[in-house]
C-alpha cells in the first residue's frame, strides 16, 4: 500500500525546480549531458541492467509486455520504468532518437512512451518516422509531455499518437492507459488468427505457414517480407523501404531484397506469382491466382 501511494504521487511535480521554469517547460540546462542513456528494467530484478545485450539479440524481452521509454530527464524516465516494473512490464529507455532507431532494427515494442522536448529531434517527427514505418506504424505511442496546451495535444494525436498524457502526471494513470492501449493492440490480431488466399495460410502469432495445408519453413526475414506484403496489399514497396523495414538502416546492398525475393517465390510454389515485381518502383502481393 506504502508503493502504491507512492506511485500516485504527480511525477514531475517534486522537481520542478531543477527540470522545469514556472511554465512547466523543460529547462535546456538539465540537456546538458549528451550521453545516451539505454537500461532496461527487468521484471523479474529489482536493479537496472545495461541492455546492450539484448538489443544486439532481441530475445530477452516478451515483446507482448515490452514498453519502450523515450525521454531524456532521467528521473522521470527511472520513475516510470520503476512503474512499469511493479506491473511485470519490461522497459527500456532511450534518451534521443538515435538510441531508439538503433533498437529498433532489433526489436519492436508493445507501447513506446515518447516525450516531445528531445535533444536533436523532437518526439513529434518520431511519431511520424514510426508511422510512415511498415515495421513500426502498429505501435502504440503514448505522448508524456510538459506541452499541455489544446493545440500541442491535437497537433500530437493528428500526427500519429494514440494518447497524450501531461506532466505532471500520475504514474499510476499512466500505467492504466499504457495497458489499455496494449489490450487495444492485442485485440487487432487475436490470438491464433489465420490470414488466408485460397490455399496460402499466415498465422502471424506462432509464426507458421502453410500451402494447401503443407507446412512451408521460411527463414525469419523472408517470413517478415511475406507478412508485410501480405497485409499491406495496396501498397508498392520501394527495394529501400524493405530494406528499412525488415533489415534496418544498416544494410545497403538492394540486391538482399532481390534475392529474398527469389528464394521466398521458389518455396511459395504457385503462389509465388503473387509477389509481383512493379518494373523501377518495387514489390507488391497482388491475388492474380
Amino acid at each position: 500500500m506504502a508503493q502504491d501511494r507512492l506511485l500516485t504521487h504527480n511525477i514531475g511535480q517534486n522537481k520542478t525546480q531543477n527540470a522545469y521554469n514556472q511554465n512547466g517547460l523543460q529547462n535546456s540546462a538539465q540537456e546538458s549531458n549528451p550521453a545516451t542513456k539505454k537500461t532496461q528494467y527487468n521484471s523479474q530484478n529489482q536493479s537496472a541492467l545495461p541492455n546492450t545485450q539484448n538489443l544486439a539479440t532481441g530475445k530477452t524481452h516478451n515483446a507482448q509486455n515490452l514498453v519502450y521509454i523515450l525521454e531524456d530527464d532521467e528521473h522521470i524516465a527511472e520513475l516510470v520504468a520503476y512503474a512499469l516494473k511493479n506491473q511485470n512490464l519490461n522497459s527500456v529507455i532511450f534518451e534521443d532518437a538515435s538510441s531508439l532507431y538503433q533498437a529498433l532494427k532489433s526489436e519492436i515494442p508493445k507501447v513506446l512512451v515518447c516525450d516531445i522536448m528531445l535533444p536533436n529531434e523532437s518526439g513529434l517527427e518520431v511519431i511520424q518516422k514510426l508511422r510512415a514505418n511498415p515495421k513500426t506504424s502498429g505501435v502504440a505511442i503514448i505522448v508524456l509531455s510538459a506541452l499541455g496546451s489544446e493545440y500541442d495535444k491535437i497537433n500530437g494525436l493528428d500526427l500519429g499518437a494514440d494518447d497524450y498524457l501531461t506532466k505532471p502526471f500520475s504514474a499510476l494513470e499512466l500505467i492504466a492507459r499504457i495497458k489499455a492501449l496494449m489490450r487495444r493492440s492485442n485485440a487487432t490480431m487475436k490470438k491464433g488468427e489465420i490470414l488466408q488466399y485460397k490455399g496460402l495460410k499466415i498465422q502471424p502469432n506462432s509464426h507458421k505457414i502453410s500451402v494447401d495445408e503443407s507446412p512451408l519453413h521460411l527463414t525469419s526475414k523472408e517470413f517478415e517480407l511475406l507478412l508485410l506484403l501480405f497485409t499491406h496489399q495496396n501498397n508498392i514497396f520501394s527495394k529501400d523501404e524493405l530494406l528499412e523495414s525488415i533489415w534496418g538502416y544498416s544494410v545497403e546492398n538492394t540486391r538482399t531484397v532481390d534475392m529474398h525475393i527469389s528464394s521466398l517465390r521458389t518455396k511459395l510454389g504457385i503462389y509465388g506469382k503473387c509477389i509481383t515485381n512493379i518494373r523501377s518502383v518495387g514489390y507488391r502481393f497482388d491475388e492474380v491466382l
